[in-house]
């Protein structure tokens, strides 16, 4: 941000608003933050939102309204994961409980990557809050399978479950009679093929 008096000729102090700020201190004017792939929100950096969809500032949630750019400059507007450089590819996992959720409450849902069979599995959940001792995100490795992990506890917020080493994952969400939080959001996930 840049001053100067009297710079339009009334005597007074002229503020440039729109003047960028270095705020990295590396000589540049970009946010610098947090790298390829992700996006500030808060104090955290989160996965980028899938095509169509942009971050919430409120929650950090991905939310419907984002642009339809091509984000690899390959002509196309899809997700983008037609080629794997040896790391987690994203894909859209759109499982989420209501905020805040209810009482007495199960929900269950089937991960499946799409279009490929996964030798490994991980999801980004956001905005994770759940009573501590009585409410529960379950996963598993397939409906009545091995229980791989368990979560619950408020104000988690955003976390990496996994990797598991599987190709499908199933989630269980239950809660009890009483006492609720603000539940959480699983927009996506990265698998391996």
């Amino acid at each position: 941000m840049s001053s100067s008096g009297g710079g339009d000729g009334d005597g007074d102090m002229d503020i440039d608003v729109d003047a960028d700020v270095d705020s990295d201190s590396d000589g540049d004017t970009d946010s610098d933050t947090c790298g390829a792939g992700a996006t500030r929100c808060g104090p955290l950096c989160y996965p980028d939102c899938p095509l169509g969809q942009e971050r919430d500032p409120d929650f950090c949630n991905c939310i419907d309204g984002g642009s339809d750019a091509d984000s690899d400059t390959d002509g196309d507007t899809d997700a983008d994961t037609d080629t794997w450089t040896g790391g987690m590819i994203e894909f859209d996992v759109n499982v989420h409980t209501a905020h805040p959720y209810a009482n007495s409450w199960s929900q269950n849902w089937t991960v499946d990557p799409p279009g490929a069979t996964a030798s490994s599995i991980e999801l980004y959940i956001t905005g994770f809050d759940l009573e501590p001792c009585c409410d529960h995100l379950f996963i598993y490795d397939r409906v009545g399978g091995t229980l791989l992990d368990q979560f619950e506890g408020y104000g988690l917020g955003a976390f990496t479950a996994g990797p598991y080493d599987e190709s499908t994952l199933y989630l269980s969400f239950t809660t009890d009679s009483s006492v609720v939080a603000q539940g959480f959001d699983i927009d996506t996930g990265g698998y391996t093929p």
